[in-house]
């Protein structure tokens, strides 16, 4: 009898372990799944075809949110990418020169922010060239979030920039070698002098109207050369021309804040 009630006492027990290892199970998948959807994605990036009469044939993509649950913020952002996709190529036409837009690429899309890239491709001529448009907005105002905004420390992010340990390329240069092309671009930041690398982060801090269409013998900075910058899920990059060539370098966002080099409100 006494063996029977010890072998029914270690069944209930193994059973009520059972129990309870299931329900902490249930309670931490729980919380995952809080910790993981904190910040949902709750709106669609869409684009639509725009052209004017006289641009002929031509036309541009741009880019729009929709279902964001908040018509009047909505209505703001999707009036601040239409006039980032479109004003800055009315008064002197890209495309009379042989650019053809592409379809816009959503860089990062979350609750805070939204970055996108708008490709014009030439069509025309020995080589291809691309011209390169990016567009951050601050999901919960609707503005465009600006370099001078973003970046609070630009000495700090001057020094990890030439360092080169904490950057990588957002971008294959060797044959679509990631190991390859973040050691190239790690050499060329090494290279580049404070000036240099400050007449670069200068350029991101230009308006539309400071920048030319076309150099026209000036030279001054136009919309294919400059340099411009852009947030990934986990890095901020920047995006510069040298040659015939386009380089990205990135810097995860950890160690730009780790650093204070960046604005973090935007994140949180």
């Amino acid at each position: 009898m006494n063996m029977k009630r010890k072998w029914l006492y270690i069944i209930f027990s193994c059973v009520f372990l059972g129990f309870l290892l299931f329900v902490v199970n249930i309670f931490t998948t729980e919380r995952k799944k809080e910790k993981n959807t904190e910040f949902p994605v709750i709106y669609n990036v869409e684009y639509m075809e725009y052209k004017e009469e006289q641009w002929d044939r031509f036309k541009i993509y741009v880019p729009y949110v929709e279902n964001l649950g908040n018509q009047d913020l909505e209505k703001t952002i999707n009036n601040v990418l239409k006039q980032e996709a479109v004003t800055w190529l009315m008064n002197d036409n890209i495309f009379s020169k042989g650019h053809k837009s592409e379809k816009p690429r959503v860089i990062c899309q979350s609750k805070q922010i939204l970055s996108i890239e708008l490709p014009y491709r030439s069509v025309g001529g020995r080589f291809i060239s691309f011209v390169n448009h990016y567009i951050t907005i601050d999901m919960q105002t609707g503005r465009k979030i600006t370099y001078s905004e973003l970046i609070e420390n630009e000495g700090k992010l001057i020094d990890l920039l030439r360092d080169g340990k904490s950057i990588f390329s957002d971008g294959t240069i060797y044959d679509n070698n990631q190991n390859e092309s973040d050691l190239y671009i790690r050499k060329k930041m090494k290279e580049m002098s404070k000036d240099d690398i400050k007449e670069l982060l200068e350029q991101c801090k230009m308006s539309q109207e400071d920048i030319l269409l076309y150099d026209e013998g000036k030279g001054k900075t136009t919309v294919e050369t400059r340099a411009d910058f852009y947030i990934s899920e986990n890095a901020f990059s920047i995006t510069y021309v040298e040659g015939t060539c386009r380089y990205y370098v990135s810097i995860g966002l950890e160690i730009l804040k780790k650093e204070g080099v960046i604005n973090m409100a935007y994140f949180s």
